[in-house]
C-alpha cells in the first residue's frame, strides 16, 4: 500500500523527496508562505498553489488513515471483521467509501427493516431479491409468511415488511452506493449552476449524454426520471415483473 507521501506525489506529479520535505516542513509548524518564499530549494519552487493543495490533501488523508483504523476497529469489536473487509477499507479511496463500507456494522436505531427480521420476513425479502428464473410471484411467496400471531395479518403486510428489508440491504450495498454517486455526481455541478444563476435548469447542461451522444439537459434528464417513475405508479408491478430505469 503506497504512503502519504508517494500518493501526494502522483497527485501533484511531483518528486516524492519534494512532496516529504513539505510534508517534513509543515509538521514542523512551517506556515506555506513561510515555505514558498525562504524554503525553494527543498520543494523544487513549488507555488503557494501547490504546496496549498499538498496540505488540504494531506490533512484529508491523515484524517482518512484515521477513519479506517477507527472503523477496522469497530468492526473487529464486533467479531465480524474478515481480510476481505479488512483489505477494502484499507483500499478505500475516500471518507465515503470507508464509511458506506462500515454502514452495514454501524449501531442503528430500530428500523422498519428490524420490525420485519423480527417478523420472520428476511428469508422472503432474500427470495424476491434475488429474483431467480424459479422466483413465484411475490404474493404467492408471500402466503407462507402470513402470521397473525407475529403481527403479519395480510399478504400486503408481509411484502411491505420484505420490502423494507430490501430497501435496507440495498441502501447498505457498499458497491451500489458507489456507483450510484458516480453516476449521479456529474448532474450536481449543472444543477447549481442552473439554479444559481437565475436561469432555467433545463439550459444548464451537464456531462450526461444520450444514446446518440448528445449531451441532455439537466431539466430534461429530471423531467424523463419523474415520467418514468409515473409510468411505473400508473402500471404497478403484475406477477413478479420487474421495473428498471433507463439512464440516457
Amino acid at each position: 500500500m503506497p504512503t502519504i507521501a508517494e500518493i501526494l506525489a502522483r497527485e501533484l506529479d511531483k518528486p516524492l523527496a519534494h512532496v516529504q520535505n513539505v510534508i517534513d516542513l509543515l509538521d514542523q509548524g512551517n506556515t506555506i508562505p513561510f515555505i514558498a518564499r525562504y524554503r525553494k530549494e527543498l520543494h523544487g519552487s513549488m507555488d503557494d498553489t501547490a504546496l496549498r493543495t499538498l496540505e488540504d490533501r494531506l490533512s484529508y488523508l491523515r484524517n482518512l488513515d484515521q477513519r479506517r483504523q477507527e472503523v477496522k476497529n469497530a468492526i473487529d469489536g464486533q467479531g465480524k471483521l474478515t481480510d476481505e473487509l479488512s483489505a477494502a477499507i484499507d483500499s478505500a479511496a475516500t471518507l465515503a467509501e470507508v464509511e458506506d463500507l462500515y454502514r452495514p456494522y454501524k449501531q442503528k436505531r430500530r428500523t422498519r427493516a428490524t420490525v420485519a427480521r423480527e417478523k420472520g420476513l428476511e428469508p422472503l425479502a432474500l427470495l424476491l431479491l434475488d429474483q431467480g428464473r424459479d422466483c413465484p410471484a411475490p404474493e404467492e411467496a408471500a402466503r407462507d409468511y402470513v402470521d397473525p400471531e407475529k403481527g403479519v395479518e395480510t399478504l400486503a403486510d408481509a411484502l411491505q415488511g420484505a420490502n423494507d428489508i430490501v430497501a435496507e440491504l440495498l441502501s447498505d450495498d457498499a458497491a451500489i452506493r458507489k456507483t450510484l454517486r458516480e453516476l449521479l455526481r456529474p448532474v450536481h455541478p449543472a444543477v447549481r449552476r442552473g439554479l444559481g444563476t437565475g436561469y432555467p435548469v433545463r439550459d444548464a447542461l451537464h456531462p450526461v449524454r444520450s444514446g446518440d451522444g448528445a449531451p441532455v439537459a439537466a431539466g430534461d434528464y429530471f423531467v424523463n426520471k419523474r415520467e418514468q417513475f409515473e409510468k411505473m405508479k400508473e402500471n404497478p408491478l403484475q406477477n413478479g415483473e420487474r421495473h428498471s430505469i433507463i439512464l440516457p
